[in-house]
């Protein structure tokens, strides 16, 4: 078994390739064989990350702000390792997200919020890939 020390980690993360190694197997009488270099084919990406890109919110306004209002969508998602995804988000007394399309509205609460002239809270929003290999976080700074 060869296991990635944490240089090497470091460096698939990044994405960098990496290089070939030879293996060398060590008899307890001392005869040694070396492998021939085994090569690490870069096509071979695993666990990229995915990247997350969402709309800008519209600029709510009070007394004319309702449940179900659009807050922001997906403008772009993209997993190089090709997957689905699902969507998630950490406020949902404030928001309400599809967890198919990641299009985050505004639940009752959020609307009175606006409604009342408070900002609305931060929220995240999490796309994590059906093979849950990867998620990546989208972060909304929150106002009305």
């Amino acid at each position: 078994t060869v296991t990635l020390t944490e240089a090497g980690a470091a460096e698939v993360n990044a994405g960098t390739d990496l290089p070939a190694f030879n293996v060398t197997a060590k008899s307890t009488t001392g005869q040694t064989s070396v492998s021939t270099p085994v090569e690490i084919d870069p096509a071979i990406d695993t666990n990229e990350p995915i990247t997350l890109t969402m709309t800008a919110p519209p600029v709510f306004v009070e007394d004319a702000t309702a449940a179900g209002d659009v807050v922001t969508t997906v403008d772009t998602v993209n997993d190089p390792d090709g997957a689905d995804y699902r969507y998630s988000i950490d406020d949902s007394v404030n928001y309400a997200i599809d967890a198919a399309t990641g299009t985050v509205t505004l639940t009752q609460a959020g609307a009175d919020l606006v409604n009342a002239g408070t900002d609305l809270p931060a929220f995240n929003v999490t796309a994590k890939s059906t093979t849950g290999q990867t998620s990546v976080r989208y972060e909304y700074a929150g106002r009305d």
